[in-house]
C-alpha cells in the first residue's frame, strides 16, 4: 500500500521500532574461520588457508601482488603477515613500510593493527606536516631498528608534491620499501 499525504509521526516510530526488534532478534551470522591472536606479536598469528594461499601467490609474483578478499577476511592480518615474513629473513636493514589509505579513520585503524602485530616503530605521515614531514627521510633511511619501520599515510597526503618529492630523492638514494595500498582501487585518480 502506498500513502501520499501527512502522516503521524506515530506509526512511523512504531513501524522502525518493530524493523529494530526484529534485526535485533536476528542470529549473528557465522564466518568460516575464527581469529587466534595474541598481543605478544606476529608469531603467536594462527593464518588461515586463504591467507597461506595468498602469502604464497604474493611470493611466486615476486612479492607482487592484489589480495583480492572480502571484507573482514583478513587483508590487513596478511599484509602484516607478508611484512613479518621479509622481516623473518633476517636481511638488514629491515625494509621500510608505507601503508596508504583514503581516510585518517583507516589510517589509525592501520596504525593500531600494526602495533598489534607487534611493530612498534610508526610514523603517522597524515597528520600535520610539521609532525612528519621532517622526519620522513630518517625514519625512511634508518636501518638501526629491530623491524622494519612503517609509515602509514592518506592518498591525500600521498599525492602531496612534497611528500612525492621525498620519496623520489629517497629511491634515488637507493631506498626501497615495501607498499601496501588499502582500497587501491583509489589509485587510479589522476593525482
Amino acid at each position: 500500500d502506498v500513502f501520499l499525504g501527512k502522516a503521524s509521526p506515530q506509526p512511523c516510530m512504531e513501524l522502525e521500532e518493530s524493523i529494530t526488534s526484529l534485526i535485533r532478534d536476528l542470529p549473528l551470522p557465522q564466518l568460516p574461520w575464527t581469529e587466534t591472536f595474541a598481543r605478544s606479536g606476529p608469531e603467536k598469528i594462527e593464518l588461515f588457508p586463504h591467507q597461506e594461499n595468498a602469502i604464497t601467490a604474493w611470493e611466486e609474483n615476486a612479492r607482487r601482488g592484489i589480495f583480492r578478499m572480502c571484507t573482514g577476511a583478513g587483508k590487513t592480518i596478511t599484509s602484516l603477515a607478508c611484512v613479518d615474513k621479509i622481516n623473518r629473513e633476517g636481511q638488514r636493514p629491515y625494509p621500510p613500510v608505507l601503508v596508504t589509505v583514503p581516510t585518517r579513520v583507516l589510517a589509525d585503524q592501520w596504525v593500531e593493527q600494526i602495533k598489534r602485530m607487534g611493530f612498534m616503530h610508526v610514523l603517522r605521515a597524515y597528520e600535520s606536516s610539521n609532525n612528519w614531514l621532517a622526519s620522513l627521510e630518517p625514519w625512511m633511511k634508518d636501518g638501526t631498528a629491530d623491524s622494519s619501520r612503517f609509515v602509514v599515510s592518506t592518498y591525500r597526503t600521498f599525492s602531496d608534491p612534497r611528500f612525492i618529492t621525498k620519496l623520489k630523492q629517497l629511491g634515488e638514494k637507493g631506498v626501497r620499501a615495501v607498499w601496501i595500498a588499502d582500497e587501491m582501487h583509489n589509485l587510479a585518480s589522476a593525482t
